[in-house]
């Protein structure tokens, strides 16, 4: 379940003034008829007056909803926004997000009994299994996994980035487009930049870490612990031998929540030896990081499940070969372990 917030001051055409479940419709002032295809160097869409008549605004493309479709339409919508901010992506990639689901599914979650085509962005069979196309959350990561490996898409037509992600009929896919205005509507709103989203609320997320943070990676617990081993050969205090120590322990109070440092699927959920309880997040691109000695598991994490940067997987405790409590954070590049220290160092985020 995605739970991080939204707050101010971001306030898209949908009114995202908080990630909730009650959303207040606030149409942006001063729209422009159409958006063309120009980026800035910041990576956010430079509004240009163009021709018009070709693509809809927002409001003459909601006008035929009903209300029930259109509070489907703003959960859905925040949740690609949400998403796409959190995984770093820029304001125009998470435009292209919007724009092809709308395109897809008009922001809706599909099923018309048909395997071929569901869901959100009306995956077909290869992006993976029924229930996996069915899950907003899932379609979604699905589709922005896609469209990180176009180099470049942040510079190419809103369009032909979307087709190029989706593989469909060419010709009947640009017949029907004219998602662009809408898109930027949707994502820009008055604020005109996404990035300047912040997270707030309590529900599962590091708030405090996530807010601002534009590299989509937060630390795994909230300041107020001490280093009590580095990373390296030491002598182990469980076992009074010398052997090499894989991670980094950060001493704090029993039940403090962990974090995911950043998005990824948990590979691993469960008991494992000397680390007592323990989670392990495959992030891809080589890294993994893994969390061990916890007192517990948070809500919902299991083997197989996505999580987003600043997600509560776990809690401090001193399970396994441990003498006090403590989490033991790792991480792993290309299957070698490296220092955690100088790793979060170099993101932004020193442990020490």
């Amino acid at each position: 379940m995605l739970t991080t917030f939204i707050s101010a001051p971001y306030v898209g055409v949908f009114g995202f003034m908080a990630f909730s479940s009650v959303l207040c419709a606030q149409p942006a002032n001063n729209v422009l008829e159409t958006i063309t295809d120009v980026v800035a160097p910041d990576n956010t869409l430079v509004p240009i007056q163009s021709e018009v008549g070709n693509k809809l605004t927002f409001a003459q493309y909601q006008k035929d909803f009903t209300a029930e479709v259109q509070t489907e339409q703003k959960a859905n919508a925040e949740l690609i926004v949400t998403i796409g901010i959190q995984r770093g992506f820029s304001t125009r990639s998470i435009q292209i997000a919007i724009a092809t689901a709308i395109q897809e599914s008009d922001l809706r979650n599909l099923d018309y009994g048909d395997a071929t085509s569901l869901g959100l962005f009306q995956q077909q069979r290869n992006w993976g299994t029924a229930a996996e196309r069915l899950d907003p959350t899932t379609a979604t990561n699905k589709f922005y996994d896609a469209l990180q490996k176009i180099d470049g898409r942040d510079l190419q037509s809103i369009m032909e980035v979307a087709i190029t992600v989706q593989n469909p009929n060419r010709a009947a896919y640009k017949s029907r487009w004219k998602w662009d205005t809408v898109a930027a509507e949707i994502v820009n709103g008055r604020s005109g930049d996404p990035n300047s989203i912040t997270p707030e609320g309590n529900l599962g997320c590091n708030a405090s870490q996530v807010s601002g943070n534009t590299t989509g990676w937060v630390l795994p617990l909230d300041k107020g612990y001490n280093i009590s081993s580095g990373f390296g050969m030491r002598l182990n205090p469980y076992t009074h031998k010398w052997r090499n120590h894989d991670g980094v322990d950060l001493a704090i109070s029993e039940g403090t929540p962990i974090y995911a440092v950043h998005a990824g699927t948990v590979d691993y959920a469960g008991w494992n030896g000397s680390f007592g309880n323990y989670v392990e997040i495959d992030h891809g691109a080589g890294v993994v990081t893994g969390y061990g000695h916890m007192i517990g598991y948070a809500d919902g994490i299991d083997e197989g499940v996505y999580v987003q940067p600043g997600q509560v997987i776990g809690y401090v405790g001193s399970t396994g070969g441990s003498t006090g409590n403590h989490l033991h954070y790792l991480v792993r590049v290309n299957n070698n372990f490296v220092d955690p220290i100088p790793f979060m160092r170099d993101l932004g985020l020193p442990l020490d």
